[in-house]
């Protein structure tokens, strides 16, 4: 007999009981522009007519060969691993039985192959394209570029990419890491395939080379997971120790919830093994290893209410809801998700369905970031009154105040300016030359530490001199105070500084952590006042408060790196020159409205340490509980309408829609000011009347935390025709419109300068009304002449 030619690749199928979507596989193969291969078809035991199927295919005039082997029922691993023993070409392609493969698949793989340096190619294990469904829609993820080099384990914990893929591997390193026949059950594949990364790369193009259609059976998965958990337990449990053997402390620390979810995972599944199986699996990794002792507590009571049936329940109650159908749930987030979306009236379940993908995706960061942002703010919260039980409203919190503010405005003024220019920038660029993204916010951490350690010594020498002359207001207690505060509130400028750089590249990547760990400073406060001897800040120590701040902002700062991969620290010398044609007029004009924004707080600073003892601390106290309101409705609102009023084109329909929301917003904010009015008394009393603080402290703050309250609707509609602004792409008429309200502000607070603190939250009123009623005249006339000019 003659022997067959060595084909290029091998296109392998593994098939069970498919008789039915097997010619549509056979025709797309038939259709494939390359016509160096094979076609391998294992039979796993099928019973529905599949050999004699084949066999009349084989007989049929192909210019390909057709090998068939049938072999009992023993699951998709040793299907596969016949297969590649079987195989005779160079590259091994294995397509599922009840999908296609687009015509050009195969030429796209010799191609991307052929794009890879002959001397690099010996690290490489093969090529990855993308997958699409039948109306041709890419499948969950692209990858981050058209073309990526990357593992397995790279794609799946780095840059976080899901969904279907079709792999084009070479045949010989498919033999040197077969499949384990030894495990019972189904065998997840991610365990060779994460075998393989830790030598391997893949080149990854997005590319589709196949259509992927999803059946209800199949050779992969069990038809009744239920019934077959405990057969299938120890091949899940493999591939979780496999999975886990992947977290390192980075990748820890840049996907928690991800890391998290498999470590509980595994504890279920070996719920099922006895101890001498899960003996034979171990991690290796400390990380790994800390991860699962601590999930135990929560995967052994998930494993309970799964076999108490309580799980079961609770989908199927949330089902009847319309929440989700089901399936299982993957992770906690999808969870509470799908929960809260049960829980909602049927018919806003209905629009909500009808939402688009990428409005689902900014729906879920809106979610995410309001939760984390009440978690920070509560947190906050019990640091003032742990304040307030200490100090009151002593002379020893007005000139820690009175330092910890002005040190943070060139930090609040920075992250502003850095995330409202760099998070569109970095987005765009990272989806045009990701490791031009990359390059750049390397450089962007030295430059940025450079500049904070430049501007916290000029704010510390500043505020120093303004002390020590009598400059600021203060005297006794409140002077001493504050020149103690200086040399530790000075250098958290220069630690906010790179933190406001790892938070904009959290941020353009929809990765939120940055909002939680914003309350680090106030949690190293309140340690700092919980362990810190009670006699030294009775007596006046301001360093319980000046010292708990610096290490929060050092933990802060710490976590963040963390968080944003441990490349993003490495000093270069990539030149921002490059970039600062493109970013130097957005940031300008956004620095310029920043500082008349924040610039607010410092007339509020200045003129309140003359108004007397106690004033600062009596606004500080009311604005720190309206910022629990303000930072939700900012951060929700904003994020919610700039999305919207971008994609309308024109700008007249969308000042249209923007008006409508502006008096929604408003409406709301009117019933948010009356119920102000009604809980601002109980509700200081309930935070702070305790110890040093009084019930005529609680008067005099509730008084400036309901005229506070009155700026609620002009300051949600401000928001919305901010986003307006934004949309359309008029940042100097916020800079007209913030220019004008300080403005009213500075002139409005030296006339009710004798009220005190209830006088500059009157204030804070005037100029949010000013604000509003300036935007809303700028825009109006502007569309109105563009309107006759057309």
């Amino acid at each position: 007999m003659t022997p067959l030619p060595v084909p290029r690749f091998t296109v392998f199928t593994p098939t069970y009981n498919r008789a039915h979507t097997l010619p549509r596989l056979y025709a797309s193969i038939r259709r494939q522009t390359v016509r160096d291969f094979e076609w391998v078809i294992v039979d796993d035991g099928s019973t529905d007519g599949t050999e004699a199927l084949v066999r009349r295919w084989q007989d049929e005039d192909n210019d390909f060969p057709i090998r068939y082997f049938w072999q009992p029922n023993q699951h998709k691993k040793v299907a596969f691993n016949r297969g590649v023993q079987e195989a005779r070409g160079e590259w091994f392609v294995c397509i599922d039985s009840d999908d296609e493969l687009l015509p050009n698949a195969l030429e796209n793989f010799q191609r991307i192959w052929e794009s890879i340096p002959e001397s690099e190619r010996d690290r490489f294990a093969g090529v990855v394209g993308l997958c699409v469904d039948a109306k041709g829609n890419i499948v969950v993820d692209k990858f981050p570029r058209y073309l990526l080099d990357a593992s397995s384990i790279e794609l799946y914990f780095d840059y976080g990419v899901r969904g279907e893929k079709l792999v084009c591997l070479r045949t010989s390193v498919l033999r040197a890491y077969p499949f384990p026949e030894e495990v019972p059950g189904y065998v997840p594949e991610n365990v060779v395939w994460f075998r393989i990364a830790r030598r391997y790369i893949l080149r990854c193009a997005n590319v589709p080379v196949r259509v992927y259609h999803q059946d209800v059976e199949s050779l992969m998965r069990p038809s009744d997971p239920r019934h077959s958990r405990v057969k299938n337990a120890e091949g899940a449990y493999l591939a979780t120790i496999e999975t886990l053997e992947c977290v390192t402390w980075r990748r820890l620390f840049r996907a928690p919830r991800l890391a998290f979810y498999h470590a509980v995972q595994c504890v279920r599944w070996g719920t099922y093994l006895p101890k001498a199986v899960r003996c034979r699996y171990r991690v290796h990794h400390l990380s790994a290893r800390v991860l699962v002792i601590t999930a135990w507590p929560v995967g052994w009571l998930l494993q309970r209410l799964y076999q108490w049936g309580v799980t079961e329940r609770l989908r199927g109650a949330l089902a009847r809801l319309g929440a989700f159908p089901l399936s299982a749930m993957p992770t906690l987030s999808h969870t509470l998700e799908r929960l809260m979306l049960g829980l909602l009236p049927s018919a806003w379940r209905d629009r909500l369905r009808q939402v688009s993908g990428s409005n689902k995706a900014i729906l879920r960061g809106m979610g995410w970031v309001a939760v984390f942002l009440l978690v920070a703010k509560l947190i906050a919260a019990g640091k003032e009154m742990l304040v307030a039980y200490r100090y009151g409203t002593s002379p020893v919190v007005d000139g820690y105040l009175f330092v910890f503010n002005l040190a943070q405005w060139p930090t609040s003024v920075f992250f502003s300016v850095i995330s409202f220019v760099l998070i569109p920038y970095l987005v765009r660029l990272r989806t045009d030359n990701p490791d031009e993204a990359c390059q750049l916010q390397k450089a962007l951490v030295p430059a940025a530490l450079g500049a904070g350690i430049g501007v916290s010594l000029l704010v510390g020498l500043g505020v120093w001199w303004l002390v020590r002359e009598d400059l600021t207001g203060l005297d006794g207690v409140g002077k001493a105070a504050a020149l103690a505060a200086i040399p530790w509130l000075a250098p958290t400028i220069a630690l906010a500084f790179p933190a406001a750089i790892y938070s904009t590249w959290l941020m353009s990547e929809r990765r939120h952590a940055n909002t939680l760990l914003e309350a680090m400073p106030a949690v190293g406060i309140a340690l700092c006042l919980i362990y810190w001897p009670f006699g030294a800040g009775a007596n006046g120590d301001v360093l319980p408060l000046a010292v708990g701040t610096l290490a929060g902002f050092l933990l802060q700062t710490v976590l963040l790196a963390r968080l944003a991969g441990s490349k993003a620290v490495t000093v270069t010398t990539v030149k921002l020159s490059a970039h600062w044609p493109a970013l130097r007029g957005a940031f300008s004009t956004m620095l310029l409205a920043q500082v008349v924004m924040t610039s607010s707080g410092l007339i509020d600073q200045f003129l309140a340490v003359r108004m007397g003892d106690g004033v600062l601390a009596r606004l500080s106290y009311a604005q720190r509980l309206m910022a629990l309101v303000l930072g939700l409705s900012a951060t929700v609102i904003g994020r919610a309408m700039l999305p919207v009023f971008s994609g309308v084109a024109d700008p007249r329909q969308s000042f249209a829609l923007a008006k409508r929301w502006a008096w929604s917003c408003a409406l709301a904010g009117l019933a948010g000011m009356l119920l102000m009015a009604l809980l601002a008394r109980p509700l200081v009393a309930l935070l702070f009347e305790r110890g040093a603080f009084s019930e005529n402290d609680t008067q005099a703050v509730s008084l400036v935390l309901v005229i506070l309250g009155v700026q609620l609707p002009f300051y949600l509609a401000n928001i919305v025709l901010v986003q307006w602004i934004g949309a359309i792409g008029k940042p100097a008429w916020l800079l007209v419109a913030v220019s004008s309200g300080l403005l009213a502000k500075f002139v409005s607070a030296i006339a009710l300068f004798d009220f005190g603190a209830a006088g500059l939250a009157g204030a804070t009123v005037i100029m949010y009304t000013v604000t509003t009623g300036v935007i809303y005249i700028i825009s109006h006339r502007s569309l109105q002449r563009s309107r006759r000019r057309f």
